[in-house]
């Protein structure tokens, strides 16, 4: 008899993203650890609150009346390291490459616009 196991991707991205016109990193334990599966339960008492926590701040910060920095918006990129080194690893190279990624979009974007394009 033939057993299917369906297969999860990996890695299986927990992320949270607020666009914005410079972007905050963020590497947060939200969920634990689990052997068998990328992420357990949620952390109700440490890793929701300061996800929570930025997400207010950012919320705070940019529908401020008298904001901090005029004209611009804060973001984020808040990824899930799940109480993991490498996993969290992982996302944090994930995020350097996205980063490197849409710096590389922006600067050809500019340079064809100085070049008449």
């Amino acid at each position: 008899m033939i057993k299917y196991v369906q297969e999860i991707p990996w890695p299986v991205k927990k992320e949270a993203v607020v666009e914005g016109d410079i972007i905050l990193g963020g590497l947060m334990m939200v969920h634990e650890r689990e052997d068998s599966i990328t992420c357990g339960p949620v952390m109700p008492q440490g890793g929701i609150q300061a996800l929570e926590a930025m997400l207010f701040t950012l919320d705070q910060l940019n529908s401020s009346p008298e904001p901090l920095l005029p004209n611009i918006t804060l973001g984020a990129h808040i990824l899930d390291d799940c109480d993991k080194d490498t996993y969290g690893l992982e996302m944090a190279v994930d995020f350097i490459k996205a980063v490197s990624n849409s710096e590389s979009i922006w600067h050809k974007k500019n340079n064809a616009k100085r070049l008449g394009g």
